[in-house]
């Protein structure tokens, strides 16, 4: 009852928005995988995106899981965002809720349900976190952002971190970099500097993600130095080919796959991976439902 009850209050919500502008989308991965041996069918995704305005230079962004439980003491379990973001000019925007912290990697820009395997690193970090968010847009290819969010790391809700974030676009070249502090339990920090990069070459996506770690004031970076590397090359109008290769401390993973794509809104993707030793195959498919307007999810 309680989730029926959610649903709908999400669905009122969506009936607010402002149609022309608005998008709602229902997205849902299932699985079959082998790990070590080890079968198991899952249902990996369900969830619903809502975007949209809500009046003059507002708008809002809600991504909720459906297959997730909400409690008592955190009732933002099953969300990933849901902020509202106020823009002046089209330049300089205000953004407060639960974001996604600004984190230098093209990994962390993902969809969950276009990861199969995390890096050691964005693996082991919540990315999203209540905080605010302010972003400036210095050109159509420049954009900074500030952000003070709670701390990615588990711990109390006083943990806190500051995130100074750039991403640009420059044809087949988008970078993005960030300098962060991340507050630990011990109330130490740990600042990360890190830099992801896209290319876009024909039929070739590529994408290169590092990552440097250190106890602030230790200056210790390469010693929890993390580096990602991924490919997808479109071999044919309904089909992806993908590799990747994840290096980090105590942590190892290499692994290729195949996506077809029978319609737009449809994929189903066939995996292989290695990580620390421990063989990883998945297969199952990835469908988006588009309720209001026409987005894909998918990649």
């Amino acid at each position: 009852m309680k989730k029926l009850f959610s649903i709908l209050a999400f669905a009122i919500f969506c009936s607010g928005l402002y149609a022309q502008d608005s998008s709602v989308t229902l997205t849902s991965r299932s699985s079959f995988s082998l790990e070590d041996g080890k079968a198991a069918f899952t249902g990996d995704y369900l969830t619903v995106d809502a975007l949209g305005s809500i009046g003059d230079n507002f708008s809002v962004a809600v991504r909720q899981h459906l297959n997730r439980p909400v409690t008592v003491s955190d009732i933002f379990q099953a969300t990933d965002w849901a902020f509202v973001t106020w823009t002046w000019q089209d330049r300089f925007e205000i953004s407060a809720g639960k974001i996604v912290t600004a984190y230098g990697s093209t990994e962390n820009d993902r969809n969950g349900w276009d990861v199969f395997v995390y890096s050691g690193n964005i693996g082991t970090m919540n990315r999203y976190r209540p905080g605010v968010n302010f972003g400036y847009r210095l050109s159509e290819k420049d954009y900074f952002q500030l952000q003070l969010t709670r701390s990615p790391y588990a711990g109390a809700p006083e943990l806190l971190a500051v995130n100074l974030g750039w991403r640009s676009f420059r044809g087949i070249w988008e970078p993005q970099a960030s300098t962060n502090f991340f507050q630990t339990g011990d109330k130490g920090f740990m600042h990360h500097l890190a830099m992801g990069n896209n290319f876009s070459i024909g039929d070739f996506d590529i994408s290169a993600d590092i990552a440097l770690r250190s106890r602030l004031g230790s200056f210790d970076y390469f010693k929890m130095m993390s580096f990602t590397g991924e490919f997808w090359w479109k071999a044919a109008d309904s089909l992806k080919v993908t590799g990747k290769l994840s290096l980090d401390k105590d942590y190892f993973t290499v692994g290729c796959g195949a996506l077809y794509y029978p319609c737009r809104n449809l994929r189903a993707h066939a995996m292989f991976y290695v990580c620390n030793g421990v063989t990883y195959f998945t297969t199952g498919v990835t469908w988006a439902l588009n309720i209001l307007g026409n987005n894909s999810n998918i990649k």
